[in-house]
């Protein structure tokens, strides 16, 4: 996938800011901030989940519902 736009517009992106690919840990500060892009599994990863953008409506739903929670994005 060439477009990647971040966790925040990921299907798997949970509004407390945790994500399955990663759970119980937290999402890397490499992958939240951008820096790497989650299109693989990463080497230890327990999962196979990866980076998956959501429609235009679901992320502005989604960016609607984090500044309500008056997350930065």
């Amino acid at each position: 996938m060439s477009n990647y736009f971040g966790c925040r517009v990921c299907r798997h992106f949970n509004l407390d800011g945790s994500c399955p690919a990663f759970a119980p840990r937290p999402i890397p500060l490499s992958i939240i901030s951008g820096e790497i892009k989650h299109l693989t599994p990463l080497p230890g990863q327990a999962n196979d989940i990866v980076y998956e953008h959501i429609s235009e409506l679901e992320a502005k739903e989604r960016l609607e519902q984090l500044r309500a929670l008056r997350v930065t994005v």
